[in-house]
């Protein structure tokens, strides 16, 4: 299971989460590929994500080099 905080450009949370108006959202995936993948569907949407993967912490902004 991987656990992702999702902080999205200011005003595009709504988009993802109808009914939220906030742009920090906290999901679960099972898998890392999973989480890829909405990653990508949502990345022009998307400011940074960071996601609990075996214990451990990664700010995934840093890994993509944006």
């Amino acid at each position: 299971m991987v656990t992702a905080r999702i902080e999205f450009k200011p005003g595009c949370g709504k988009d993802f989460c109808p009914g939220a108006e906030q742009d920090l959202i906290e999901l679960r995936f099972e898998s890392v590929e999973a989480l890829i993948s909405t990653l990508k569907d949502f990345e022009e949407f998307i400011y940074n994500c960071t996601a609990q993967v075996n214990g451990k912490v990664i700010d995934l902004r840093n890994i993509s080099g944006n």
